[in-house]
């Protein structure tokens, strides 16, 4: 597996993930190589034109890894409790949707992520270059069952929390029937914006605030403007994760009028 770009390669070089080498291009700058430096990290330097060429495209610095290595669900467990925040994803087939979600967990401080064995997106390059280098900072675990992996979070004390998984929809209207409504939701879509059906959902329904993470400007413009009738924006965040690219994040805090 190979990661590229410098939030990638700097958030790995300083976690604990293996990884076989570094490389860089011999005009590379940037305060990661003091860090290698001051810690003994061996890299490899190649000639501009050399590492241009094998590697377009990758901010002057690559990772070489054989692998991506799982964290061990039983060791996850130790040290959970009713304070945790754990992550459960089913049928997240999108490496982009995967990788933005492990960049909002990391930020909202999670414990660890769950995903199941088939049916779903595994680590990879585009992942980690999506969650900004993020996914070297969670515990992403691998199961063969999802439902004995909650029954395991249960039995271990995570007991204050309701686990589901799917299109987000459906359970909002199932929580309706059962007689109460979220005061608070969290999206984090991709860069094509919140899907209309929930902007409808929106409109109707007195969620009191909604949490908008978006790598999109544009789509989160036209997403605000559409529950402007309804919504208010209270925060906005912009976040520069990709730097020396026309990309940028934002995190928005909008509130029922």
């Amino acid at each position: 597996m190979l990661l590229f770009g410098r939030n990638v390669c700097t958030e790995t070089i300083r976690s604990k993930l293996e990884y076989e080498k570094v490389i860089v291009k011999e005009s590379f700058k940037d305060p990661i190589l003091d860090y290698m430096k001051k810690n003994r990290i061996r890299y490899d330097i190649l000639p501009d034109n050399t590492f241009n060429n094998k590697y377009p495209n990758s901010q002057g610095i690559v990772i070489e890894m054989k692998e991506y290595k799982y964290a061990d669900f039983n060791e996850c467990l130790k040290s959970t409790n009713n304070n945790s925040l754990v992550l459960i994803l089913d049928s997240i087939e999108d490496p982009q949707n995967f990788g933005n979600m492990i960049r909002t967990f990391e930020a909202l401080g999670g414990s660890f992520i769950i995903i199941p064995k088939n049916r779903s997106v595994e680590v990879n390059p585009t992942v980690a270059k999506v969650s900004a280098g993020a996914f070297a900072n969670v515990n992403i675990v691998q199961v063969s069952n999802i439902n004995n992996a909650i029954s395991k979070l249960k039995d271990n004390g995570i007991n204050n929390a309701r686990f589901y998984y799917g299109n987000m929809l459906p359970h909002l209207y199932q929580f309706e029937k059962e007689g109460w409504i979220p005061d608070v939701l969290i999206v984090d879509p991709p860069r094509t914006g919140m899907d209309i059906n929930l902007l409808h959902y929106l409109q109707d329904h007195p969620i009191k605030k909604i949490i908008y993470v978006s790598c999109n400007p544009a789509t989160l413009a036209k997403n605000c403007n559409h529950l402007n009738s309804k919504y208010h924006i209270l925060h906005i965040q912009p976040l520069d994760m990709f730097p020396q690219t026309s990309n940028v994040e934002c995190v928005v805090c909008l509130e029922r009028r």
